[in-house]
């Protein structure tokens, strides 16, 4: 969801100046942008990871602040000047230490458009400001994360050049791809399911076709949303070339397995801890 907002600055919300470069890594199924802002109490780590193919992003962000230890509520990322706002769910997680909290929200890369020349971002949850902090040098941060996101695509296999051909994407949803009657009968009692995610090929009559799993933490799962994709997967109308031709494209989704019991006074599950890996030299 996005909307506007008031761009005046918030009297809680000081601005963190950035204590060091962007770093662009590769995490998972897909590439991650992130920079270290603040000192002593006040460092946090924040990070911007798009899945490609796709118009799903997350914001990581990792702070010192001792916090409930799993909290879910209404996240907002604004960015300023301008003062658009995206708005979400948010997990928060406190780390076993007891000294850091991770907190996760997604948002649509459309959403996030106005990044490119934003100059402050500002998180907040359930009305909680989490961070404001000064975006520097945010326009070639994200060239550098693209070029990277675009080698991964290449590693799984998709033509950069067909798929640049895609002037307008193809229009549907995922949304009704996978049913709560395909979560594997031997994980529902599982209080933490798995993540998984998917490449697949949208062809020129709407429908899916030729998906697999390009990242997975458990092949029961895995199985179980790939077979549902192919059995559902339909778009209303396919991707368009410059001259409103269809051709075939490809799309990711990130299926995020759970079972009812993570939501009976449990736990959430860990996702949102990221293993953040040596970063990439990818200059900018």
């Amino acid at each position: 969801m996005i909307g506007a907002a008031d761009a005046a600055p918030a009297a809680d919300a000081p601005v963190l100046e950035p204590t060091g470069k962007w770093l662009v890594m590769f995490v998972g199924d897909r590439c991650l942008l992130t920079r270290d802002y603040g000192t002593g109490a006040d460092a946090v780590t924040l990070a911007y990871r798009p899945l490609p193919l796709s118009d799903s992003a997350e914001w990581r962000l990792l702070t010192n602040t001792q916090k409930k230890s799993y909290v879910v509520g209404e996240g907002k990322v604004r960015l300023l000047p301008g003062g658009t706002e995206a708005v979400g769910t948010s997990f928060g997680r406190r780390f076993d230490d007891g000294a850091r909290r991770a907190t996760t929200m997604g948002v649509r890369q459309s959403e996030m458009a106005a990044l490119l020349h934003a100059s402050e971002l500002e998180m907040r949850v359930s009305g909680e400001r989490m961070v404001r902090v000064r975006l520097v040098r945010i326009a070639p941060a994200l060239r550098a994360l693209k070029t990277c996101n675009d080698e991964v695509i290449e590693t799984w296999g998709v033509d950069l050049a067909v798929q640049a051909r895609v002037a307008t994407p193809a229009d549907g949803s995922t949304g009704g791809f996978i049913k709560s009657e395909d979560f594997p009968a031997a994980g529902r009692m599982a209080a933490a399911g798995a993540n998984s995610t998917y490449l697949f090929k949208v062809d020129i009559d709407g429908r899916v076709t030729d998906c697999k799993v390009i990242n997975g933490e458990d092949a029961l799962f895995d199985e179980a949303g790939r077979a549902a994709i192919l059995k559902r997967g339909r778009y209303r109308r396919p991707a368009l070339d410059a001259a409103g031709v269809p051709i075939a494209s490809y799309q990711t989704v990130n299926v995020k397995w759970r079972s009812l019991q993570v939501y009976e006074g449990r736990p959430l599950p860990t996702a949102a801890d990221i293993p953040l890996t040596q970063p990439v030299p990818y200059p900018y």
